[in-house]
């Protein structure tokens, strides 16, 4: 690099233009209680402790960079561009929900207060503290991208991150597969590895349908029935005893008779509601540690188990389809990934469902094979 400078202002916009930047709409009081907002396009996470985030003002009024009180903030889904025409052209009367000047349907809000405007060249950079977040949607975004607005919707992706290596790279070979499988299917496709006593999302295709239990790439659930059962269940003795837990009696009794029925039936199923649920329970628990909330949310969890990996599947009435699961192995035969469809699937009949199972199935297999350097030569029907 040099001092003299062999690029014009028009470049540097351009390429800057190459990277997609997520809409977002900031909103304030002044000191007077009018209502500004702003829209911005280099939103950020600078901190989680503290929690703070940044954002470039760009044009706003000098009376919200400077507002002192709470800042709205309103991420957009691809849907709302005309929330940010509206509020470039000044207009403020569709901001409301809850009675807070945020966007309906965005895809999440935070509140904030600036901690600091750092000033930049001929700019300013805003970084406020989080105040509050509430995250509603796993649609896809609004984006800026070239000097208009579009969309990103990716069909397949994967967890950034050095936790479940294996995983990652074993989900990243399935790639075209987990891509096909969410087609087929309609379904959104996931792809979950055990990291010590947790399992963690690595890969996704397809779209969530606000369907599935967790669509943040690199969430962690927990290793407890009724979930992580299709790991358990072609895992070691230990494996079992740990996944297990303090579960006695009757219920461990029962407990091991599903992972026995899973490994026979070589799927693992969801029927009816039960996820819905298991989700609440886990964000509930989200962020306790120690023995005693582990043993609160397994009981918890035991309770809520109805519909997963029933003993008995009453094949002459239609079900509710919610998901499969099908483990991946390595080239030992040790299951590297939980490969599972998920869906707002109708009331089926089982010969429909058992489509379903036998398409997850197939693409497992198609996985493993491709992870240990082989075909399978199987085809699809």
């Amino acid at each position: 690099m040099t001092d003299v400078m062999r690029f014009t202002a028009q470049e540097l916009r351009h390429a800057a233009a190459q990277c997609p930047a997520g809409a977002v709409i900031v909103a304030a009081h002044d000191r007077d209680g009018e209502l500004l907002a702003v829209t911005v396009g280099a939103f950020g996470l600078v901190s989680m402790e503290p929690p703070m985030v940044s954002f470039v003002p760009g044009r706003a009024p000098r009376r919200l960079r400077e507002a002192g009180g709470t800042l709205f903030v309103s991420i957009l889904s691809a849907g709302q561009e005309h929330l940010c025409r509206a509020v470039e052209s000044g207009d403020t009367s569709l901001l409301g929900w809850c009675g807070v000047p945020v966007a309906a349907g965005a895809l999440a809000h935070l509140e904030c207060r600036v901690a600091q405007l750092v000033r930049a060249g001929e700019g300013q950079l805003a970084v406020c503290d989080v105040l509050s977040v509430e995250v509603h949607a796993a649609d896809a975004p609004l984006a800026f991208f070239r000097g208009g607005y579009g969309s990103v919707a990716p069909r397949w992706l994967v967890a950034a991150g050095p936790e479940a290596p294996e995983g990652r790279r074993v989900a990243a070979i399935g790639r075209t597969e987990m891509e096909t499988l969410a087609d087929d299917l309609g379904a959104y496709v996931t792809a979950m590895a055990r990291t010590g006593d947790s399992l963690t999302l690595v890969a996704t295709a397809g779209d969530p349908h606000g369907e599935a239990q967790i669509t943040q790439l690199g969430s962690r659930i927990p290793f407890v029935p009724p979930l992580g059962a299709t790991e358990a269940a072609w895992g070691s003795r230990a494996l079992r005893d740990e996944w297990l837990g303090e579960l006695a009696g009757a219920r461990r009794a029962h407990a091991e008779a599903v992972l026995d029925r899973i490994r026979t039936r070589g799927w693992a199923i969801t029927l009816g509601t039960g996820q819905v649920e298991v989700e609440y329970i886990i964000r509930r628990a989200t962020g306790r540690d120690g023995t005693a909330a582990r043993r609160e949310l397994a009981d918890a969890l035991y309770r809520s188990a109805a519909g997963f990996n029933s003993l008995v599947i009453d094949e002459s009435v239609p079900q509710q389809l919610r998901a499969v699961a099908v483990p991946v192995f390595d080239r030992h035969g040790t299951p590297t990934l939980t490969l599972s469809a998920w869906a707002p699937f109708p009331m089926l009949d089982w010969p429909e469902i058992e489509k379903y199972i036998d398409a997850v199935k197939i693409t497992a297999e198609r996985i493993s094979a491709l992870a240990a350097g082989f075909s399978t030569g199987t085809e699809k029907s």
